[in-house]
């Protein structure tokens, strides 16, 4: 059985244990609760728990408990309940939205309307619901901590292993005559991945962080120069003898030994220095200090104006899901108009943050909604000349839909259809076949058309320039690298640097590659690699004033390297002449 298969048998395995163990400890009732709860642990996967598993139950389950105690706040429906519609979709939905990742607030959302609309309880019945919603909690972090558990945030010999291999395989391919790309060394750029998203990595890391994140990265430049330059044989054949000897290297006059034969290879020696020196010096208990409040201040300060206004993508997103799901429950309660539940549950999922997904996603949903009506029918037609009862040719409906969303999840279409059928189906205790389905596709008819207009009308972005504005931040982060270079050579600012080069990479996960951007894209990734690498040496390293003065001069006036300099400190003041070229080519596109 393939890794494919045993993923997708784990999803319906999952569904299934959510909604039996809801409907058997929490009553019939409930059993779309278990639904929305297991749909929420699986969209969570992405998001890495395992990093600080206590935090991240204290916020599912706070998420949760305020999406309950809300929804039962809300009914029946008040002004005072529309407010607190209004803040709760837009804190889920800004919180819990990533660019160009899954759409995780998409499971809470759904759970707090049909809370609200379709399962209402009273006083008694509320400690209960809170209980169910515990209970989904522990599950979906859970099983977040199970699935992730081979995530690592801290060096080990396997992970060692495994940069090594990855790099080794490289070379291997290398030296065979074939290409290397990026997609070589998923172990190293996985690992990156995996730490730099965390708040104390972007502002403060601790000096066993920043060891971690020195040594990957070193990893990644290495990989990037043996991807992109013509290595010589006897070159690569040395970084397959460093390799080999890594973790038992303890003087650095091991490197003598490695024949050079492009400027390439220097770079790449002393990255490996700097593997080793990290890996002999990880030591948890060196002094842990904070960047200047300046310092820290003058990061933050900007991401947080930027994430909290209209310019954000995020931000606007998340007002206009708030402002049309509170519309539908204003009209609601103005008109009393019947099963408007359907146009929550047809706009959550078709709204989008860029205007480029929208209309595709409205046109899916619209023949998605008709397909699944014309199989209701079918079904409806089927239904007196089936053995089973109503409750269990529901629940039989239900689980065949689950396995053909999670076998087809990324077949908008089909996801659409067989949804259109899971809720219809369960809407059949309120109300006649026939009118289920007129009022289905008039509300998503009507849903479409609001979401389209507001998408396009207010606030309209699209991926593109997303990209853009990203494209201009790395630009900026690069330069202030280059001042970082230029004015503190003489301190040891380990802590600034490596969050400078987490919040540069940020805003690269967070561009869309087309051809018109990928030869900037790439020019920007070889200007922060540069970058990172002359820092570090100047972190690690103690300066002599010629070097300082010459690298002074080369970033202002472009001068040459003073030759009376010793070999390192030429291999740097050579990386850093050649940053300032690529800099200066990064700077046409913005100038």
């Amino acid at each position: 059985m393939n890794n494919a298969l045993k993923g997708k048998l784990f999803i319906v395995g999952l569904f299934l244990f959510c909604i039996f163990f809801y409907i058997g400890v929490f009553g019939a009732n409930n059993m779309v609760i278990g639904m929305f709860i297991a749909m929420a642990a699986l969209m969570n996967l992405g998001n890495d728990f395992t990093y600080k598993p206590k935090l991240s139950f204290f916020k599912v389950l706070l998420l949760l408990l305020i999406l309950g105690i809300v929804a039962f706040l809300n009914n029946p429906i008040s002004i005072f309940g529309c407010i607190l519609t209004f803040f709760v979709v837009f804190g889920v939905t800004i919180t819990s939205y990533h660019l160009f990742a899954t759409s995780v607030y998409l499971p809470y959302l759904m759970l707090y309307f049909m809370m609200m609309s379709c399962l209402p309880v009273s006083f008694e019945e509320l400690p209960m619901r809170l209980l169910s919603l515990v209970v989904g909690a522990i599950f979906i972090v859970g099983i977040n901590l199970i699935v992730n558990r081979n995530k690592k945030f801290k060096l080990s010999k396997q992970t060692i292993d495994s940069l090594v291999l990855e790099l080794n395989n490289a070379v291997d391919l290398k030296l065979a005559g074939d290409e290397v790309s990026k997609e070589n060394f998923k172990t190293a750029n996985g690992f990156y991945l995996n730490m730099f998203y965390h708040f104390e990595y972007k502002f403060f890391p601790s000096p066993v962080q920043r060891s971690v994140l020195n040594i990957v990265k070193s990893f990644q430049h290495i990989g990037a120069i043996v991807a992109d330059y013509d290595l010589s044989v006897n070159e690569l054949d040395g970084i397959k003898k460093i390799l080999y000897n890594l973790k038992d290297i303890k003087s650095l006059e091991f490197f003598e030994s490695i024949d050079v034969d492009t400027k390439e290879m220097n770079i790449v020696l002393l990255n490996f220095e700097y593997i080793v020196d990290e890996l002999n010096n990880v030591d948890s208990t060196r002094e842990f200090i904070l960047p200047d409040k300046k310092y820290i201040r003058s990061l933050i300060k900007p991401v947080i104006k930027r994430s909290f206004s209209f310019r954000s993508v995020k931000f606007a997103f998340a007002f206009k899901m708030a402002i049309i799901l509170t519309l539908w429950e204003i009209l609601t309660l103005l008109f009393n108009l019947p099963l408007t539940k359907w146009l929550y549950f047809a706009t959550i999922p078709m709204m989008a943050p860029y205007i480029n997904d929208l209309a595709d996603s409205a046109k899916k949903r619209l023949k998605g909604t008709v397909g699944g009506a014309l199989i209701f029918i079918l079904i409806i037609i089927a239904a007196p000349y089936l053995p089973l009862s109503s409750d269990i040719l529901m629940l039989v409906v239900m689980i065949v839909c689950m396995a053909v969303i999670v076998y087809n999840l990324k077949n908008t279409l089909i996801v659409t259809t067989v949804t259109t059928v899971m809720s219809v189906m369960a809407v059949l205790s309120y109300v006649a076949p026939d009118i289920a389905i007129e009022l289905k596709v008039l509300w998503v008819l009507i849903g479409a058309a609001v979401a389209i207009a507001l998408n396009y009308i207010f606030l309209p972005y699209s991926v593109e320039k997303e990209s853009e504005n990203n494209l201009k931040a790395r630009y900026k982060f690069n330069g202030e690298s280059i001042n970082m270079i230029k004015e503190e050579c003489n301190e040891k600012i380990s802590s600034k640097k490596t969050s400078l080069l987490v919040m540069s990479d940020i805003c690269g996960e967070n561009i869309e590659i087309t051809d018109e951007n990928k030869s900037l894209f790439e020019l920007q990734v070889k200007i922060t690699d540069i970058s990172n690498f002359i820092l570090t040496y100047i972190c690690k390293y103690d300066l002599s004033d010629d070097f300082k003065n010459n690298m002074v001069d080369i970033i202002d006036n472009g001068a040459d390297v003073n030759d009376d300099l010793e070999n390192k400190e030429k291999i740097i003041l050579h990386s850093l002449g050649y940053l300032m070229d690529l800099f200066k080519e990064e700077s046409k596109y913005f100038n």
